[in-house]
């Protein structure tokens, strides 16, 4: 998966052993770049119907791209928005690696990272701008009982200690990684 994301793991493992499989599961990305998570999500989950979203249209075209490529146009669905769609579905999962570089800290990674958009990474001066927005609003878009998994990376415990209010469940990976929070509809209300 490029962009990496320890969120490729929890996609491989089913989301378990947190998330109940249910019927006709929905899903969605938020900040989907080139559709790596959704498409993933799509090919491992195959009763799950993905939308995703996001802010920049040539990211989502891209996406489109990418969907078609891997046969999974028919529930892999693209929007363009700023975090959240428009419209406002229930999704029994939203998933989000979402921009969460502080701004002072984005010209002193590595190389490699500049060669995608500062947009992609950076969310203000602390790294919290889009994280707060998703927190805040997520409630109103998951189904009762729905999870959110969410990358904020080496903020963690920034993200920790400013929603101290929140029981987060931060999920030990694997194969590495950190920073990937678990947290349900009713966490967040």
């Amino acid at each position: 998966m490029v962009p990496r994301s320890p969120i490729g793991e929890l996609i491989v493992k089913r989301f378990q052993p947190w998330w109940p499989e249910t019927e006709n599961p929905t899903a969605l990305e938020i900040g989907t770049g080139g559709g790596c998570i959704a498409i993933s999500m799509a090919l491992n989950l195959e009763n799950l119907d993905v939308e995703a979203t996001d802010i920049s249209l040539d990211a989502i075209k891209v996406a489109e791209e990418n969907v078609l490529l891997h046969s999974v146009g028919s529930r892999v669905r693209f929007y363009l928005a700023d975090l959240f769609p428009e419209k406002k579905g229930k999704y029994d999962l939203i998933i989000s690696n979402p921009p969460y570089v502080p701004s002072a800290i984005y010209n002193m990674l590595p190389e490699e990272y500049h060669c995608e958009p500062e947009g992609a990474l950076v969310s203000g001066e602390d790294g919290m701008d889009c994280v707060r927005r998703i927190l805040e609003r997520a409630p109103d878009y998951l189904t009762d009982g729905g999870l959110l998994f969410m990358e904020v990376g080496e903020i963690w415990e920034v993200v920790d200690k400013t929603f101290s209010n929140i029981d987060f469940t931060w999920i030990d990976l694997e194969f590495g990684g950190e920073g990937v929070l678990l947290v349900s509809r009713e966490q967040l209300i």
